[in-house]
């Protein structure tokens, strides 16, 4: 029997380690950013202030904008250009028992409608060297898995790999409308069985080769991770799209995700925004749907980072938006739909379960991830084991038949405190990470407009405060902390760290 003592295993309050290992360099860059980030105002305004500084005549402002946002954001929330630049990253993650989940993060933007960047008849609808580089950061990922270095698994952006991203709205909207997205979207995309594989979608010949071609694309992906062992996570999008990509997650889970063994992780996840109304129904019935045909569902859940841009949208169009109205009914479905997964995931390594699963919980919610913890010590996937130096928590051990299955994901550059507190407090048998890190790389060039759309979509995170947040002001106060911790330590003559 667990005494109350033996059974907390909420996040303890201590400092990570992370922060004690950084430079006073790194720790001052990441102040500087985080500052920056708690401006929405400054957040909003930088797409044109950059567009300014790369256009400008004025001698030297390009360069040293250029050399700035370099040694500053792109450090902070990226691994670097190239796979190769991303092996030193992987290594410092590994050495904190942190994975990474690798993605190319160069995404197209999309057109409001018509055939803008379309490719001429008979040319290629896929950008192939987008679609190239994916393959070789599965191949990547693949081989480091092989030599026993690293478990990362890879991420992508199906927008980024269309020439004509608009494609996947007008699909969309064959699927459903806009406007019914709220409260049909789950049963119209589960009721399109084989739209894709058996080439039925009533949408134009230019929109459907589109599809085609990338459903071929995306099965050469599940082809290469499937044989190595590799996950392949499909990030969602905004509403106006998302139809046609839980379209095409649902024809690659249903053909790659069929189980060959018991507790085998699925190979591609499909990624679910608990900021949207619709969450809690779609996922049950991508449950019953991964029952029916015998697959296992992968799931990474996560909040969402489009609400504003979805409320924005549905007060144009004049219908119901499909994202909650406060973040308090987000908090809820996001824990709503972890519970979900866990029972599934219990039912599952019990041998009782309706659908088996995978799943990914990405938040930086410090409340969150408590309760996940508990739900996984009470549904049995985890045991807990006391820690000789902190008698007052407890470290949970997760069942050799869930390691593969479970994990906690945070954004690079962020939340630093709750990834180095998750990979030390939930511990997989088998030695595998417990938490990854969401690792985007590529040029600086082309990596840039990415980390601006990104700063604008989660600037309610980034300013977020309070113990559940892990926001710009937070991750401040932790650096402050440290610091002082520094000058005291000099002052008084001892080593820093």
């Amino acid at each position: 029997m667990l005494s109350k003592k033996d059974s907390a295993v909420s996040l303890p309050p201590k400092e990570p380690p992370t922060l004690t290992l950084l430079s006073t360099e790194e720790l001052l860059r990441s102040y500087l950013v985080y500052s920056l980030c708690s401006f929405p105002t400054l957040v909003d305004a930088s797409p044109a202030l950059l567009q300014w500084a790369w256009t400008t005549s004025i001698p030297g402002v390009k360069w040293l904008a250029t050399a700035v946002i370099r040694a500053t954001f792109f450090q902070q929330f990226c691994g670097g250009e190239t796979l190769e630049e991303l092996r030193g990253t992987l290594d410092r993650l590994a050495s904190r028992r942190v994975g990474a989940l690798i993605v190319y993060s160069v995404e197209a933007e999309p057109s409001e409608g018509g055939h803008s960047g379309a490719p001429e008849a008979g040319a290629a609808h896929l950008h192939t060297d987008l679609v190239e580089e994916v393959y070789r950061s599965v191949d990547f990922a693949t081989s480091l898995s092989q030599a026993g270095t690293h478990s990362p698994a890879v991420a992508l952006k199906v927008s980024g790999l269309l020439k004509d991203p608009a494609a996947l709205r007008r699909v969309s909207d064959a699927i459903v409308a806009n406007r019914l997205f709220t409260d049909q979207s789950h049963n119209a995309v589960t009721a399109l069985d084989g739209a894709l594989s058996e080439k039925t979608l009533n949408v134009s010949s230019h929109d459907a080769f589109a599809m085609y071609e990338l459903l071929e694309a995306m099965r050469k992906i599940g082809h290469r991770a499937k044989e190595g062992r590799t996950k392949v996570v499909i990030d969602a999008e905004w509403t106006a799209i998302q139809p046609a990509i839980d379209l095409l997650s649902l024809e690659l889970s249903r053909e790659f995700n069929h189980i060959d063994s018991p507790s085998a992780p699925p190979t591609f996840y499909i990624t679910l925004q608990t900021s949207l109304r619709r969450s809690e129904p779609f996922l049950r019935a991508m449950l019953a749907d991964a029952h029916a045909r015998n697959y296992s569902l992968g799931v990474k859940v996560v909040r969402g980072a489009y609400v504003t841009a979805e409320h924005k949208a549905a007060n144009v169009g004049g219908f119901t938006s499909p994202a909650w109205s406060t973040k308090l009914e987000t908090d809820q479905c996001f824990d709503t739909c972890s519970r979900l997964l866990v029972d599934a995931l219990a039912a599952q390594v019990q041998g009782t379960g309706a659908a088996e699963v995978g799943a990914i919980f990405a938040t930086h919610n410090r409340s969150s991830v408590s309760l996940i913890f508990d739900l996984l010590r009470d549904q049995g996937l985890a045991h807990p084991q006391p820690r000789a130096d902190e008698s007052s928590h407890t470290t949970l051990v997760l069942r050799s038949s869930a390691c593969n299955l479970v994990s906690f994901a945070q954004l690079a550059g962020m939340a630093d405190d709750v990834t180095d507190k998750l990979a030390n407090h939930l511990i997989a048998e088998e030695g595998s990470p417990t938490t990854l890190k969401y690792l985007p790389y590529g040029s600086f060039d082309k990596v840039m407009p990415y980390l601006v759309r990104r700063a604008q979509e989660n600037k309610s995170i980034m300013s977020g405060e309070g113990e559940g947040g892990g926001g710009a002001a937070e991750e401040k106060k932790r650096i402050r902390r440290e610091l002082r911790r520094r000058v005291a330590s000099w002052w008084d003559g001892q080593p820093s760290v």
